[in-house]
């Protein structure tokens, strides 16, 4: 959801754990598909984020 280029983990190791959960030959390409994901879903992720993400009113209950 960051704005591309943007890293919220300027490590890497966000990245490096989320590419661990996709196989060898499906990794070649899937930043990008990931990117074009967000782009075309971006309205609905950002509401669900809002709804469900860091500082909900569910989360702030332990949910």
């Amino acid at each position: 959801m960051a704005a591309p280029g943007e890293r919220h983990w300027p490590d890497g190791a966000f990245l490096d754990v989320a590419l661990s959960a996709v196989r060898t030959e499906e990794r070649q390409g899937y930043i990008e598909r990931l990117e074009a994901f967000v782009e075309q879903h971006r309205a609905r992720l950002e509401e669900l984020l809002h709804a469900y993400g860091p500082g909900n009113r569910p989360a702030s209950h332990g949910r």
